[in-house]
């Protein structure tokens, strides 16, 4: 069993190391430095590892060539998506086959990079930053990124909150965080082995607009479950007795419906839950079925297509109580089900699948305490961008290795039962071993060989200053679009 497990990693990792055309060996062993690496301090100490045998400069080399095709030259925007989707396809090839459940199920979220004080790089902007601070606007000065995962099944409360990352892209000032979110599982489940399973993607409520879900119903095979808001206004199907009399034009939406005073659900059940610690909770779970919802969909795709049409959601609403019938918190939680075949998921895995979207939150913390996901300072965005892809597969290398890893604990950690022990162990606990099994199973990288001293600059150069940019307030690239459609 361990020799499949050997074998299966090596292969994972010959896999990868070919999808590097430059610094290929530089670029594997940056990957397992930071995968396996103690000091939490800069990524310039990564040189200190003994998993990265060179020099403190081949860090910048390595982040330089991730993406590169040519040398010399920096990857056009086809060439750059081309190789990043090469990684995600690897990625997608080691999701394991659902067991209980019959889909695939995902989680996307934008998490922040905070830059205040770097005034040489570009595009930055006010992006959301949680803080503990009372009275504190939770935001930042920096890039955002939208990250999505596959959420492996969990079989117990007590299973370590695993994730596998399958892509990252940096929201622009232009952009939106959440229809790139929704591009990035469009491309999932068009490119990948995920076009025939039927896949369910969990979100916040930033993902519950039209434009959002209306991208949902453009994919057969896609169940979008997102958190509403308490104060959304939503409608019901229109009537037979709401059809509308004499000329003008016709009506969409029927009654009001409010989250405050649904009414009877269509369908209702009870279930128990257990946290990893014992305590039993039980879940209330009801449905509404067929909501509308307003706002500004997708432009129709070519004239015939009906502009009148909306598209309906199930509106399901998990209450979660104490042992002793109490309410555990003040208000329950709304979620909205949209897609073609949303009538397949049971209201069970439907509150399951959300409660688990909080494992890709887990990642963040271990990925910017763990593996210096926003510790890399350049003035550089594309390097900065080479960087979160490089920050997610050193994560990819601790899940694929997490079979292989033993138990250490520290001196001050207290000692655990038989039982504990044998369970897959966490991401902090698979990276204390991680050096150990890279010098067991090998690496595909070759061992560096001198070459000389660089030149360096030549006599009487001159370096370029790079200029300062400054922080793009969404607010104001508003008022200049107004300003240039009135002129």
């Amino acid at each position: 069993m361990t020799d499949m497990i050997i074998e299966k990693f090596r292969h994972f990792r010959n896999s990868l190391f070919a999808l590097f055309t430059y610094r290929a060996d530089s670029t594997m062993d940056l990957i397992d430095a930071i995968a396996g690496q103690t000091s939490k301090e800069s990524t310039v100490k990564l040189s200190l590892s003994h998993l990265f045998r060179r020099t403190f400069s081949s860090i910048t080399d390595a982040v330089d060539n991730v993406f590169r095709r040519k040398a010399n030259q920096n990857p056009q925007p086809e060439e750059l998506k081309d190789e990043r989707l090469k990684i995600t396809k690897l990625f997608a090839e080691q999701c394991p086959k659902p067991l209980s459940r019959a889909f695939a199920l995902f989680a996307i979220d934008c998490s922040s990079t905070p830059r205040i004080y770097s005034d040489k790089l570009e595009d930055r902007s006010i992006v959301h930053a949680p803080t503990k601070v009372f009275g504190q606007k939770p935001i930042t000065v920096g890039h955002q990124y939208s990250t999505l995962v596959y959420l492996p099944e969990r079989l117990e409360a007590s299973d370590s909150h695993w994730v596998i990352p399958l892509s990252t892209e940096r929201v622009t000032t232009e952009g939106s965080g959440t229809l790139i979110g929704m591009e990035q599982i469009t491309q999932l489940l068009t490119e990948t082995d995920f076009e025939n399973l039927l896949c369910v993607l969990v979100d916040d409520s930033a993902y519950s607009n039209a434009k959002c879900t209306s991208k949902t119903i453009k994919l057969r095979n896609l169940v979008h479950i997102s958190r509403i808001r308490n104060n959304r206004v939503f409608y019901t199907p229109l009537s037979a007795t709401d059809a509308p009399k004499g000329r003008g034009r016709p009506k969409i939406y029927g009654a009001r419906w409010t989250l405050n005073n649904p009414g009877e659900a269509n369908e209702s059940i009870c279930i128990e839950r257990y946290t990893k610690t014992g305590t039993l909770y039980l879940l209330k779970i009801e449905k509404w079925t067929d909501r509308l919802s307003k706002g500004d969909d997708d432009p129709p795709q070519n004239e015939t297509e009906d502009k009148q049409t909306k598209e309906s959601f199930d509106a399901v609403r998990v209450t979660i109580y104490r042992e002793n019938g109490e309410p555990l918190y003040k208000k329950p939680l709304w979620l909205m089900v949209t897609g073609n075949r949303r009538q397949e998921i049971s209201l069970k895995d439907i509150a399951e699948s959300y409660l688990q979207r909080f494992d890709i939150e887990h990642f963040f913390r271990f990925a910017k305490q763990k593996l210096l996901l926003t510790a890399f300072q350049t003035p550089d965005v594309r390097h900065e961008e080479n960087w979160w892809w490089l920050s997610m597969t050193s994560y990819m290398m601790l899940y694929q290795s997490r079979l292989l890893a033993m138990h250490t604990r520290n001196p001050w950690e207290k000692k655990r039962d038989e039982r504990g022990i044998k369970k897959i162990l966490s991401p902090s606990q698979v990276q204390r071993d991680y050096e150990r099994i890279i010098g067991e199973i090998g690496t595909p990288a070759c061992i560096p060989k001198p070459r000389g001293k660089s030149p360096g600059r030549s006599a009487g150069a001159q370096v370029v200053k790079r200029k300062n940019y400054p922080i793009i307030i969404k607010r104001n690239l508003e008022l200049e679009d107004l300003m240039m459609a009135a002129a």
